[in-house]
């Protein structure tokens, strides 16, 4: 491991300062440490990142999530921009007055879907379509995971054949809000 940070002893579990998300929507956060008043020090060498990844693969070069991170009196939390994303491994770096970093690796669990997916609907949808056609609307019956449409879509000729050209790859895929289109 690069980078100076030591790993969690407990990769997964939650530490007494930090708090980590249990669903897609919940923020990480530190708790900040006290001076002897009581009060919450004034933040210098207190510092909150994720990264998308394992421990493993994390180094200093790697840019961290976007998102907001917000003080609240005696705590740092961390939102991203983009919900975390179940099953995808992240990874916390946090450091605390002058102590080394600490790296600790949390996963958002996998809903159980309660049915498999299912095609609803295709749009537009007939018999023959125009080989012009540069959109196509494939609405499912459940949220669908990030990053895997290309794997288990295909566009097939009229003799079966795949056409691997007929989908663009993004980085960020356009998918509708609930990821059913």
């Amino acid at each position: 491991m690069k980078s100076g940070a030591a790993p969690n002893p407990s990769p997964g579990v939650d530490d007494p300062d930090l708090l980590l998300p249990r669903c897609d929507d919940d923020p990480v956060v530190l708790r900040l440490a006290s001076d002897e008043t009581g009060h919450a020090a004034a933040g210098r060498g207190q510092h909150l990142s994720v990264y998308v990844g394992s421990a493993d693969s994390h180094h200093e070069q790697r840019l961290p999530m976007a998102g907001r991170l917000e003080r609240d009196g005696r705590t740092l939390s961390f939102r991203p921009t983009f919900r975390f994303v179940a099953g995808q491994e992240y990874v916390v770096r946090s450091g605390r007055n002058g102590e080394p970093d600490q790296l600790t690796e949390f996963r958002i669990p996998r809903e159980v879907a309660a049915a498999p997916a299912l095609v609803t609907s295709i749009y537009p949808s007939g018999d023959v379509l125009p080989e012009n056609v540069l959109r196509f609307y494939v609405h499912f019956s459940v949220p669908m995971t990030p990053h895997l449409a290309t794997d288990f879509v295909a566009l097939r000729d009229a003799s079966g054949r795949t056409d691997r050209a007929a989908f663009m790859r993004f980085k960020q895929e356009l998918w509708n809000a609930d990821r059913t289109r």
